[in-house]
């Protein structure tokens, strides 16, 4: 077992509609030792069907991802990272399924972005069916420990608890 924090950059919320702008990966063992890390921008091939707002959000503009890649690159190339990766786990083989587990704070989404973006570049990137949700975890922390329920969620309170 071992895990990929996930986090992308999207031009909407529909991963059948919409494309990744940035992807950023961490690799971690199962006992949360760092393996690696993967990042790119990439290049916008509809702008027509982004939504404005999700523009805003992540703060696209041309000048900033001037340098951004291909996607059929990056795609390929965070295939690839993934495979390395794998190879630098030291236990994998106890475990039936070699997948990374996703974990961040919407990992479903981020992993049905990555999976249905790469698609279309003809790039299979697979991750374990489980997924793990840090602010689902906080919450389960605070019933478990019967403590008050954090006022908000967020990753920055997520870490300090």
């Amino acid at each position: 077992m071992w895990f990929i924090s996930i986090d992308s950059e999207t031009t909407g919320l529909n991963p059948d509609v919409h494309e990744i702008l940035e992807l950023k990966a961490t690799a971690l063992t199962r006992d949360l030792q760092y393996l690696g890390f993967f990042y790119a921008k990439i290049k916008m091939k509809y702008p027509e069907k982004a939504s404005a707002e999700a523009l805003r959000i992540n703060g696209y503009s041309e000048e900033a991802w001037k340098d951004a890649q291909e996607p059929k690159d990056v795609y390929k190339n965070f295939q690839n990272w993934i495979e390395e990766m794998k190879k630098t786990v030291p236990y994998l083989t106890e475990y039936k399924n070699h997948d990374p587990i996703p974990l961040g704070q919407n990992p479903g989404f981020d992993v049905d972005m990555v999976m249905k973006n790469a698609k279309r570049y003809d790039t299979s990137i697979k991750f374990s069916y489980h997924r793990f949700d840090l602010v689902t975890l906080s919450m389960l922390m605070d019933i478990l420990k019967n403590k008050d329920w954090q006022k908000c969620y967020s990753l920055v309170n997520v870490a300090k608890a």
